[in-house]
């Protein structure tokens, strides 16, 4: 027998012997997590999981089936390697792969759909199975490695490690004050360590995804209820979205355009604001990114690992913040657009495309079946602020135009916020996304892109800077800056390569010159950066600061701060009604959460007293209700009065800490 004929036997035996492998353990492990998941399920529902079961027993017969008979195994290997030949895949990978969904949808079932899991060991582990089958059936091994040297990451550690600098210092007091909507995040998270809360399936404050509450209640487990605890991951993933920009933009572009791209992007104003508050948005960028650069050096290199990437990214996308529902958009639009330009080469990349869906829906596919249950719960965060409906409506009453010019000039507006129109509502710099010098390059590489006949870079990036111009603008409150966040990684990519390009012309140009010009170019990044270092870091926050001096946030921040020490059996009765509720900023809540607080929304006079039963009490009067300060001292002589003042000095509230006499 000839070595070649060894080896090809030798490879058919071990090929059996994973099939077969995967056929048992799969088999297994679906009848092992029905059984346990039927057991947890509540009477009514254990029917659910019975198709599980006698999947499980299908698999389990056909291993033993396939080891037992040569025929049976002959007849399973000539179905399976047809299909396996097209997805480029081995038989077993074949099998994982459709094996997936099943453990899937068995996450389903013993989640269930409300904010306790049915059965969370076996809903979480099936999950992870079911993602790892479909990454691991789907890999070509040995074949489409993403190739990284040492250098490229020497340098990704080198900007992660700058973005993360510049995103973490004093995460406490910039921004200014701890925001309602974070302490209503850290509330959500504080319930999954409480045991409150388990489901990651689910939706929870503000219809989002309770994933991002669960990652984020990892950090207050470990630091405790703090600003910082809310604020630092989301540093640490805006620095991460860095590093996935320089590494996107040094496939796309070369070495020096990533890097480029990642310098400013890790000093651009914007995202830096966005990277140091404990919400979902900052989020969407990492996947935006991943996602783009991965689909793309998939389709230019033929690259099944970077496909895989992909649907990594495009599943996990969609359990943070609801403008990551537009990547599927833009990855759909992209087909099409390979559909109608480059019909070969899509052709031969659909198994890379079907791959990447098949592990997007692995991930996915237990927060779809909870919309599916819930769409109320999907439509949520478009009905509260999209123009289309009441919004469009009075519009139309109140300035006699039509529906498709108030439509236009949103959209106008929407395009706009990137580098003509400042950004605002959640983040209000009194400046768009790109400052005057960010825009200039912006606008170049734009000029640059456009003489790029039919390049899939650019049509990409185009889809990507396209689809947030039409959100952003179809949005009520346009340009509101959250809405923007995914958006900034796009940006800094164009301006990066609109300084690579300069440098190559001048290089081309002058060769004798190249490094005067490439000096230069570095020089202006370096300028451009510490201009948006200096306007985040002291103008926006010094103006931040001005304009949120008595604000209802910078107040429950020195209240939460003022309450932090005292002991749990302190009631606190807030005289700030109709301005503010004790509640009302839920900051407070978060950072003093054993604190109960009793809001006064009458006049003390006629308070019933009996609600006030605990000797210790701590009194806080707003200015408003200042004038009643003098009889409740009277009232409860002895304790302790303080001043809280903002930074000019102004008056923000009195603290009559009763507590103190104890």
């Amino acid at each position: 027998m000839q070595p070649s004929q060894d080896a090809r036997l030798a490879e058919n035996i071990d090929e059996k012997r994973a099939l077969i492998s995967c056929l048992l353990a799969g088999g297994v492990l679906l009848l092992f997590f029905s059984t346990q998941a039927r057991d947890d399920l509540p009477a009514d529902l254990r029917s659910t999981t019975v198709w599980a079961f006698i999947i499980g027993l299908l698999f389990f017969a056909s291993g033993l089936l396939v080891f037992q008979d040569e025929k049976v195994h002959a007849w399973w290997s000539g179905k399976l390697e047809k299909v396996a030949g097209w997805f480029g895949v081995n038989t077993w990978q074949l099998i994982l792969l459709i094996m997936s969904p099943a453990f899937a949808v068995l996450a389903i079932n013993a989640a269930g759909y409300s904010q306790k899991m049915y059965s969370p060991v076996v809903a979480v582990a099936a999950w992870v199975l079911g993602i790892a089958l479909a990454i691991v059936g789907g890999i070509q091994w040995g074949r489409g490695k993403i190739q990284l040297s040492r250098s490229t990451w020497l340098w990704t550690l080198f900007v992660t490690a700058l973005a993360f600098l510049i995103r973490s210092i004093a995460t406490d007091r910039i921004p200014i004050f701890l925001t309602g909507d974070e302490g209503s995040a850290g509330i959500v998270a504080m319930n999954f360590i409480k045991g409150e809360w388990n489901n990651i399936f689910t939706t929870g404050w503000f219809s989002f995804p309770s994933f991002f509450s669960f990652l984020q209640s990892f950090p207050i487990r470990a630091f405790g209820q703090s600003i910082e605890a809310l604020r630092i991951p989301s540093a640490f993933i805006g620095a991460l979205t860095v590093a996935a920009t320089y590494l996107c933009g040094r496939k796309m572009f070369g070495h020096r355009a990533g890097l480029l791209a990642a310098l400013f992007l890790s000093a651009l104003h914007y995202h830096i604001h966005f990277s140091r508050i404990g919400l979902n948005n900052i989020w969407d960028g990492l996947w935006y990114v991943i996602t783009i650069g991965a689909l793309w050096y998939g389709w230019q290199h033929e690259s099944r690992g970077a496909y895989v990437v992909a649907g990594v990214g495009l599943g996990f996308s969609q359990y943070f913040y609801s403008s990551s529902r537009m990547l599927f958009g833009i990855v759909l639009a992209a087909i099409l657009l390979a559909a109608i330009l480059q019909r070969p080469r899509l052709r031969r990349a659909w198994s890379h495309l079907v791959v990447m869906v098949l592990i997007a829906i692995a991930i996915v596919l237990p927060l779809a079946a909870f919309y599916i249950k819930e769409p109320a719960q999907f439509l949520a965060p478009f009905q509260r602020v999209s123009v289309v409906g009441g919004w469009l409506e009075q519009r139309i009453a109140m300035t006699g135009q039509p529906a498709w010019q108030i439509l236009l000039q949103q959209i106008g507006l929407g395009f706009q916020a990137y580098t003509l129109t400042p950004v605002i509502f959640w983040y209000s710099p009194e400046t768009s996304i790109l400052r005057p010098a960010g825009a200039v390059l912006f606008y170049i590489g734009l000029i640059f892109f456009l003489l790029q006949d039919r390049d899939s870079r650019f049509a990409l990036l185009a889809l990507w800077l396209i689809a947030f111009g039409f959100v952003g603008g179809l949005s009520e409150s346009a340009p509101a800056s959250q809405r923007y966040v995914a958006a900034a990684p796009v940006c800094a990519l164009i301006v990066g390569y609109a300084l690579h390009k300069s440098a190559r012309i001048g290089e081309q140009l002058w060769p004798k010159l190249s490094k005067v010009f490439v000096t230069v170019v570095y020089v202006v990044l370096v300028l451009v950066m510490l201009s948006d270092l200096n306007f985040y870091f002291s103008e926006y926050t010094f103006m931040s600061q001005i304009s949120n001096t008595a604000s209802h946030g910078t107040i429950a921040q020195y209240i939460a701060n003022s309450l932090q020490p005292k002991s749990a059996d302190v009631r606190v009765a807030f005289f700030g009604s109709p301005v503010m509720g004790y509640y009302s900023i839920p900051s407070i809540q978060y950072l003093a959460p054993q604190v109960t607080g009793i809001n006064i929304s009458i006049p003390w006079a006629e308070y019933d007293r009996s609600n006030l039963t605990s000797q210790s009490i701590v009194f806080i009067f707003l200015p408003e209700r200042q004038g009643e300060l003098a009889r409740v001292m009277e009232e409860y002589p002895g304790g302790t009065l303080k001043v809280q003042q903002a930074w000019n000095s102004q008056i923000l509230f009195w603290i009559y800490d009763y507590s103190a006499k104890q």
